[in-house]
């Protein structure tokens, strides 16, 4: 394409003088401005658009450059007709009196639209002389109606290219290439995918979370919803997303025998809960979802057996059952506020008398809102960027209800005798339930969770949850591991997983968090002769805090050596800078013969 538009250059003719305005304010740059249109021209010959939609009209000369590259096409101008970023008052009036008859234009700010008139266009040309919250803006509807999007003065300034850089970088799925062309300002030459197309335009949030239901496709569940980064392809099977271990500590914490997880997207938390006994049904919506939750072990018949997964709006599902803990993980901000005092009644009548309900989201919309405008400032202060749209395109178009943590915390109250709510994040989940923050400090905390429930429940053991202590030898003698699997194989180099029960004993919490972090990992011995292969394996987070006097299932993954050969594995634990506990406790090991092939 860049060729195409570089040879179609050399033949183009348009000199936009002829149509200026007499008394333009910037009539000293003309001279320097007539091959920047004619390169406008080239762009329309190359890409012979159909259909035109331009974000910023000004006095018409882009538009009159683009028709001449591509006459007849039908064109649609948008511009607030104010003399902000390089306008005029008077704009549009002048850009009547030569662009066609059929030519409309439309006197509108963009900023305020949730999508653009007209419907979809092969090419959208994005005037670049904005701020930087204005283009991200104006990119984002174009990347959802065009098939081409011309972003004009890609070199303007530093904002315009950093801006622009972020953009591609959050929507480099659905871009098929990105071009620069150099010149006067600058042009980015943005070619989207036919998936991209397929996302529409359009207001989400009059349409609650109906409006969004379509982008829930596999693409989003296996390459952004959360988690999807820590995947190992084990199945699940290991839980490092620091936010799910969190929601589920809170909820095994209550011991429960059943759970309802709501919105349970790719079913990580019912399957942990009921490899531990629990009992489970996940409902979700999304078909993908439930697809991915119903592959999850189906090798194990009894496990199968203790998890239900429904395809159903959470408002809309019929169950007759009810349970000791249900769970709502990053489903709030995808519902609208109607939609949330429905399903907040709805769960105090799933629950049993004195069953709770865990409740996370994200964002606390405090961060976006106080926080982040605070570290852009402190970035810009020493010469570093931030974006100035700090959402991913993900959370733009289906966050349609960020929470303000007053507004839930009232919500969660109207339906519940008892609400513990507090800010935190994944590295430190229980943040200010552990000391008393100022506001700031709260802003600074990007997620909010609760506890509620129809009755008093204690709160201490919420806040210790995730607290982890050192270890001593007489801890580590209360602890053992004990693994069905007496055996392993597979390919050299291949990655093994391996479930691991670990029966704790002691009176300390295990977890991998907190300043004494507890991992899974494993030692390899030739079998001949018991020479070390290798010595410290890789590290696997414990699939949740574990508390004292406690059995829980866990599963490790282990790098099987590069040689084949017969080997034997131990698997262990231990707790960094401190021990390896089988030094001290033979029994908080586990060993299997393994035949590693070719």
């Amino acid at each position: 394409m860049i060729c195409e538009i570089l040879e179609e250059y050399k033949r183009c003719t348009f000199d936009f003088r002829s149509i200026a305005k007499p008394d333009d304010p910037l009539r000293a740059h003309f001279d320097q401005w007539v091959d920047y249109y004619r390169m406008k021209e080239a762009v329309a010959r190359a890409v012979r658009p159909k259909r035109i939609l331009e974000i910023g009209v000004r006095y018409g000369y882009s538009a009159a450059a683009l028709l001449a590259g591509y006459p007849g096409a039908e064109y649609c101008g948008i511009d607030l007709d104010v003399p902000a970023y390089g306008g005029g008052s008077d704009g549009l009036e002048f850009s009547r009196t030569h662009l066609p008859a059929s030519a409309k234009l439309i006197k509108e700010d963009s900023q305020d639209l949730s999508s653009l008139p007209g419907g979809f266009y092969d090419l959208i040309h994005v005037d670049g002389q904005q701020d930087e919250i204005g283009t991200y803006h104006d990119l984002e509807l174009a990347s959802r109606q065009a098939k081409f999007v011309l972003l004009d003065g890609y070199f303007w300034t530093q904002s315009n290219f950093y801006t622009a850089g972020d953009f591609i970088l959050r929507h480099r799925d659905l871009i098929e290439y990105a071009l620069v062309i150099p010149g006067y300002a600058g042009e980015l030459l943005i070619r989207f995918t036919d998936r991209a197309e397929k996302r529409g335009g359009g207001s989400h949030r009059l349409e609650g979370s109906a409006g969004i239901q379509g982008l829930y496709d596999r693409d989003y569940f296996v390459g952004n919803c959360g988690g999807w980064e820590f995947d190992k392809g084990d199945g699940g099977m290991t839980l490092d997303d620091g936010r799910l271990r969190a929601v589920f500590d809170l909820a095994m914490l209550w011991k429960p025998s059943s759970l309802l997880d709501l919105g349970c997207g790719r079913g990580e938390i019912c399957l942990h809960a009921a490899r531990n006994g629990v009992t489970t049904v996940g409902v979700d919506y999304a078909k993908e979802a439930i697809a991915i939750a119903r592959r999850r072990a189906t090798d194990s018949t009894e496990l199968a057996s203790r998890m239900t997964w429904i395809c159903d709006d959470l408002n809309a599902v019929a169950l007759d059952e009810r349970f000791d803990v249900v769970v709502v993980s990053d489903v709030i901000e995808h519902l609208a506020a109607q939609e949330i005092e429905t399903m907040l009644k709805r769960i105090s009548g799933f629950l049993k008398a004195n069953g709770k309900l865990v409740l996370h989201t994200f964002p606390n919309s405090w961060f976006y809102k106080y926080d982040y405008p605070k570290r852009r400032r402190a970035a810009a202060a020493i010469g570093a960027h931030l974006p100035a749209q700090p959402r991913s395109r993900f959370e733009r178009e289906m966050h349609i209800n960020e929470q303000s943590p007053n507004v839930l915390r009232r919500q969660l109250r109207r339906h519940f005798e008892q609400v513990e709510f507090w800010f935190g994040s994944p590295e430190a989940p229980t943040a200010s339930l552990e000391r008393k923050m100022a506001h700031g400090e709260l802003a600074a905390q990007r997620d909010l969770f609760a506890v509620a429930s129809h009755r008093a429940f204690p709160v201490d053991s919420i806040a210790s949850l995730f607290v982890t202590s050192r270890l001593s030898a007489a801890d580590a003698g209360r602890i053992s591991l004990a693994c069905e699997r007496t055996e392993v194989g597979g390919p050299a180099g291949a990655k093994l997983t391996v479930d691991v029960a670990i029966h704790n004993e002691s009176t300390r919490q295990l977890g991998s968090g907190g300043a004494w972090p507890t991992f899974l990992s494993y030692h390899w011995f030739r079998k001949r002769d018991r020479s070390v292969v290798v010595f410290e394996g890789h590290r696997t987070r414990l699939n949740g805090t574990q508390p004292p006097a406690s059995n829980r299932l866990h599963c490790t993954v282990i790098t099987a050596p590069a040689v084949p050969g017969n080997y034997v594995l131990q698997i262990t634990l231990l707790q960094e800078h401190v021990m390896w506990l089988n030094d001290v406790n033979p029994s908080c090991q586990c060993e299997l013969a393994a035949v590693i092939e070719s």
